[in-house]
């Protein structure tokens, strides 16, 4: 397979991967208002708790259905969330899993793309100057005993 290629390949994957991504900072945006939105309903519940103790306070009677509804709600809230920030915790170590499997293929795609042969510096003639062979795709000066392009990775015609 030669270098074009493998950068193709690696473009293709690297669109699906940022969409992968996108996805998954907006399923987390989404999870994060629900959070917010739970414990905006849990303090506007205990608000209205202490409403009925204030005014039981003042001297008015306490519905007591009213305050069990309230506790209840509040119940329900609190499961509510913390089942999502027990989501939001699995979700950010299946995040992580990812991205050390995301590491280790972008290190596979590098390790790919490197020249098969070890980077042999260039030789000088007698006057000093440097003796290169000049790439035809990407013009870069190599060692003339190489048969690969040190950046591209393009092959020399023997």
């Amino acid at each position: 397979m030669d270098t074009m290629q493998k950068i193709k390949e690696g473009l293709e994957e690297g669109t699906i991967f940022l969409g992968r991504k996108t996805k998954e900072a907006v399923d987390r945006a989404k999870l994060e208002m629900q959070i917010m939105k739970y414990k905006k309903q849990i303090k506007k519940q205990y608000y209205y708790l202490g409403q009925i103790i204030y005014s039981e306070k003042i001297g008015n009677r306490i519905d007591e259905e009213e305050v069990e509804n309230i506790c209840n709600n509040i119940s329900f809230y609190t499961t509510c969330l913390d089942d999502l920030e027990r989501q939001k915790v699995e979700e950010a170590s299946k995040e992580t899993e990812k991205e050390l499997e995301v590491e280790i293929a972008v290190e596979r795609f590098e390790e790919d793309l490197k020249p098969s042969q070890d980077i042999m510096p260039p030789k000088r003639n007698q006057e000093g100057y440097l003796l290169l062979k000049f790439c035809p795709k990407c013009q870069v000066g190599n060692n003339p005993e190489v048969t690969r392009c040190i950046s591209c990775g393009n092959v020399f015609d023997s």
